[in-house]
């Protein structure tokens, strides 16, 4: 059984239909078969990153994939794990655990080194946007339910993908604070200060002076 990264969703989406009319519909193609081949040769140099099994198979004249895996890709567990945290019938302690399985999945955009492909550039995009709301309302829990290591813990592993957010900058600077941490959170404020709104600054500073009151 092969589990396939985030990396490997939009690729397989190439291959349900592969005649000419349907790939290149507004052209005319003298060698269609030689232009599939070629599209599956592309594909394939790409998933061969995330997969050490032949993923894409020529089979009987055409290309498939391969039926002697079994896939999971790790991209449809994290979709239904978030549609189960916005189920009402879960409890708050199933909730924070199907939201820590579903952050633990995301490592980071969909295959690295591939980011330029126009194709794939919509699915990093809506996977990164539905990633930071999962996290922000994650963190929103643990703020409510006083879990200040755990956001730690979960913001340190954030800034490991590194993607620059403010809301979460806050969060964790926020944290450091009513832990006492007034160093620590001074040093991320620094450093992370040109991703911060002129309201999230002021936020900051405020927090600040009465912390240190």
């Amino acid at each position: 059984m092969k589990t396939i990264g985030l990396s490997g969703f939009a690729p397989l989406c190439l291959f349900p239909t592969v005649e000419k009319g349907v790939l290149w519909p507004d052209q005319l193609i003298d060698n269609p078969y030689n232009m599939v081949k070629g599209v599956a040769f592309r594909v394939r140099k790409i998933l061969d990153s995330i997969c050490p099994d032949k993923l894409v198979i020529a089979k009987s004249g055409t290309y498939a994939i391969n039926d002697k895996l079994t896939i999971i890709m790790d991209i449809e567990s994290f979709d239904r794990l978030c549609d189960k945290i916005h189920s009402a019938r879960i409890s708050a302690a199933e909730k924070q655990y199907l939201y820590e399985k579903a952050l633990s999945i995301y490592r980071g955009d969909m295959l690295p080194n591939y980011e330029s492909e126009i194709w794939l550039i919509a699915w990093i995009g809506y996977y990164q946007i539905k990633y930071l709301e999962i996290l922000k309302e994650y963190l929103k829990l643990l703020q409510e339910t006083e879990q200040y290591s755990k956001i730690f813990e979960v913001v340190s592993n954030v800034l490991s993908i590194g993607y620059a957010d403010g809301e979460i900058y806050e969060v964790l600077i926020e944290t450091l604070l009513k832990q006492n941490k007034l160093e620590m959170a001074k040093s991320y404020y620094m450093r992370v200060e040109k991703f911060l709104t002129t309201e999230q600054r002021r936020n900051f500073i405020s927090s600040w002076n009465d912390y240190i009151k």
